[in-house]
């Protein structure tokens, strides 16, 4: 008779808990849902604020505020990723890149940045992964080869490095993409076609110093001393001059691109 009193008690027990469980769980989903969208919109804007004055860890705490009124908040995980790419917390900003990218499975964008953070941290095979998928996804996305062509080359492919490359160059003929292309000519031994690659970015951009440094190997390898050391000069001459091209040469080189 005693046991079966225990085990009518405990059979409530775990009812009462489990009644208890479900109740907090509806709490917690409701609260989500209707919470003042005011109070979530506070802490992320002021968190874009920061972002954008180049504060970020002040702007991590803020969108850590608003993920913890609203966890379903998409947009809060991709800035605090991007927070933490900006912070060289690679690891971090993947994380909430993925998040990100449960909510907008077929947004290329996404893939890019999370492939920039890998890039950063030299897992090159995470970059290239990132950026084949943003290619499926939109087999015009000039980034997506720019980024897979930057990750194979740092893998030490040239041949396949140069191949996206020419597609991302095709795409946008822009500073970046002739950077990138050279530097797979370049890799390849093939200094008289960077040369051409770097003339085309210098001319989109006179003041990049790194565009002469970098020429002025090419031209060494070739033989013309003479013009290496005027690109060493030249190179010199613009360093710390304003660069007259919204290009940046660094783009890819672990650090996030910006989406409006």
């Amino acid at each position: 008779m005693a046991a079966d009193i225990e085990r009518h008690n405990r059979r409530v027990g775990v009812a009462v808990v489990a009644t208890l469980m479900l109740a907090g769980g509806l709490v917690y989903i409701l609260y989500q849902r209707f919470v003042n969208p005011t109070q979530v919109t506070i802490p992320y804007e002021a968190g874009v604020s920061l972002l954008q004055s180049g504060r970020y860890e002040p702007a991590i705490r803020y969108f850590d505020r608003a993920i913890n009124l609203k966890s379903e908040f998409a947009g809060a995980y991709l800035m605090r990723g991007r927070a933490y790419a900006a912070a060289n917390r690679a690891d971090e900003a993947i994380a909430d890149f993925t998040v990100f990218a449960r909510f907008s499975p077929k947004d290329p964008a996404v893939l890019i940045e999370r492939g920039l953070a890998h890039l950063g941290k030299k897992d090159y095979a995470g970059a290239i992964a990132d950026a084949t998928a943003a290619i499926a996804l939109d087999p015009k996305s000039a980034p997506g080869y720019e980024l897979r062509a930057t990750a194979i080359r740092a893998s030490g492919d040239g041949r396949k490095a140069l191949a996206d490359s020419t597609i991302a160059l095709r795409l946008k003929p822009d500073l970046e993409n002739y950077f990138q292309r050279a530097q797979a000519f370049q890799l390849l031994g093939q200094h008289s076609m960077a040369i051409l690659d770097f003339d085309q970015a210098i001319a989109l951009s006179p003041n990049q110093p790194d565009l002469y440094f970098a020429r002025a190997k090419s031209k060494e390898a070739l033989g013309d001393h003479v013009g290496a050391r005027e690109d060493v000069r030249l190179g010199e001459q613009r360093r710390g001059l304003p660069n007259e091209s919204s290009s940046s040469l660094g783009a890819y080189q672990g650090r996030s691109t910006q989406r409006q």
